[in-house]
């Protein structure tokens, strides 16, 4: 195979599966139960009990093998933490 007449995306496909590594025995039944136990969680009537648009960012850095980046927290999610933070700081330390 001539790899100069590729295209990138070419390429990046057959990294990816040189890349692949094969899931047997117990892991994959570890994984299959996690993945299952999001599924039924997200099927239940009283809704699921955590943030989806949360699961659904995480699920997409895990699906592009993005494992060790966080995002960004909101500018919602930052205030709610620092005025938790400053509330413990307040009770603790007297601040």
């Amino acid at each position: 195979m001539d790899v100069g007449s590729l295209t990138l995306g070419q390429l990046i496909s057959i990294w990816r599966i040189v890349m692949a590594t094969k899931v047997a025995g117990e892991l994959y039944y570890e994984l299959d139960g996690q993945l299952s136990e999001i599924k039924r969680q997200l099927r239940q009537p009283n809704g699921y009990p955590f943030d989806p648009k949360k699961l659904k960012e995480f699920l997409q850095l895990a699906v592009e093998g993005r494992f060790n980046e966080t995002r960004t927290p909101t500018a919602e999610e930052r205030t709610r933490d620092e005025k938790s933070r400053e509330f413990v700081e307040f009770w603790v330390y007297g601040m």
